[in-house]
């Protein structure tokens, strides 16, 4: 078993049956999500270049703000995961997993990307996630690519400032609202009554976009 505060392991033992299902009171940080709450708990996470800085308007340093937000997630039965994992020397294993905050902190967060990021920094920045992620579970921090990919995160962080309201309820998260400076994002021009954009300027893009799929269709048929 390790501890610490973004997430706890729990292995060994009868979890070792992947079939076995897991007693209630091998959960330290998260109760069920039957025993949850009945009435949603509604919180808003500040973030400041990617990293969360306030809880509910309240300025924490990451440790204090994990720590808080791990009591707040896990008393609301959020954060609890069964899975099978593939080490690296190619055993299939099986773990179960407590991270009441990071459940919180990655659904805040990857909202609040997608309305300061373009459509290509999202697109892109989903396979450096991946990868990114793969040579951080292999301990392989020192490898170049590991530091280039860092770097490109950090450049898109810049501009990932901004609030995310998020709502608690027996073991869900849901984002109930989001709102940033930085946001990319016109409710004038997203607006089917704009004025400011002609909506006849799309019918030449959609003649055109898909050309080669839809003639290759044809040339089946």
């Amino acid at each position: 078993m390790f501890d610490n505060c973004w997430s706890r392991s729990i292995e060994g033992g009868r979890l070792e049956d992947p079939a076995f299902h897991p007693p209630e009171d091998i959960y330290a940080w998260t109760v069920s999500a039957s025993a949850a709450p009945d009435e949603p708990r509604e919180l808003v996470i500040g973030f400041e270049k990617g990293v969360p800085v306030s809880l509910d308007g309240e300025r924490l340093d990451g440790y204090s703000l994990i720590r808080k937000l791990n009591e707040i997630a896990g008393a609301c039965g959020v954060g609890r995961n069964d899975m099978i994992e593939d080490r690296i020397l190619g055993l299939k294993a099986r773990e179960v997993y407590e991270h009441p905050a990071a459940t919180v902190l990655l659904k805040a967060h990857a909202d609040l990307e997608r309305l300061v990021l373009t459509r290509q920094e999202l697109s892109f920045k989903s396979i450096v996630d991946e990868k990114w992620s793969e040579l951080g579970y292999m301990g392989l921090v020192d490898e170049p690519l590991f530091k280039a990919l860092s770097a490109f995160v950090d450049t898109t962080q810049e501009r990932v400032n901004g609030n995310v309201d998020l709502v608690l309820y027996k073991g869900c998260v849901t984002v109930a609202g989001r709102s940033a400076k930085e946001a990319i994002y016109s409710d004038d021009l997203v607006s089917f009554e704009s004025t400011t954009i002609d909506q006849n300027d799309a019918v030449g893009f959609s003649a055109y976009y898909g050309f080669q799929a839809r003639l290759l269709a044809q040339l089946r048929k």
